[in-house]
């Protein structure tokens, strides 16, 4: 199943107590409907190929910290990587991953979503993490032309 970026943001986390489960979650409609996607869901094997790419292939974006870092391909794909407060049952750091298009209206939606993992996957942001996000909603509202300069001149 191919992966839209253009309308949807995906939000990835591993499971808090270790059991090795996964959630992923889909937000659309400008932030305003999440749904928790089902383990049979066409589109997760698309979320995790397309944020291993990011990861791997992406550029940082001048926007990021020690608990918030956000990666980008020149096609437009974005993975940010938000490392809340809220460990794992081991005491570790378990991020929480957001992919979506840097070209697409959605991206508009980026914020929301960001501020909505508390209520939807449990998991505390950092104030300092929340400070990040208005550095991001600037970029996010640069014209795609900006946008893909920026990337262009950023290192992997």
């Amino acid at each position: 199943m191919q992966l839209d970026l253009s309308r949807s943001i995906y939000l990835y986390g591993q499971a808090l107590d270790n059991s090795g489960d996964v959630e992923y979650w889909c937000t659309q409609d400008g932030g305003h409907r999440h749904d928790k996607l089902e383990s049979t869901d066409g589109r997760l094997r698309g979320i995790r190929h397309v944020i291993d790419e990011v990861l791997s292939t992406g550029r940082l974006l001048p926007i990021s910290t020690t608990e918030f870092e956000c990666r980008a391909t020149l096609d437009g794909s974005c993975v940010v990587v938000v490392r809340p407060v809220t460990k794992d049952a081991d005491g570790r750091v378990s991020p929480v991953l957001m992919l979506f298009s840097l070209y697409s209206g959605g991206r508009h939606s980026a914020i929301a979503s960001l501020r909505a993992i508390p209520a939807f996957m449990g998991r505390e942001l950092s104030i300092e993490t929340g400070k990040q996000f208005p550095h991001l909603g600037r970029l996010l509202n640069w014209p795609r032309p900006l946008i893909f300069f920026a990337l262009l001149f950023q290192k992997r």
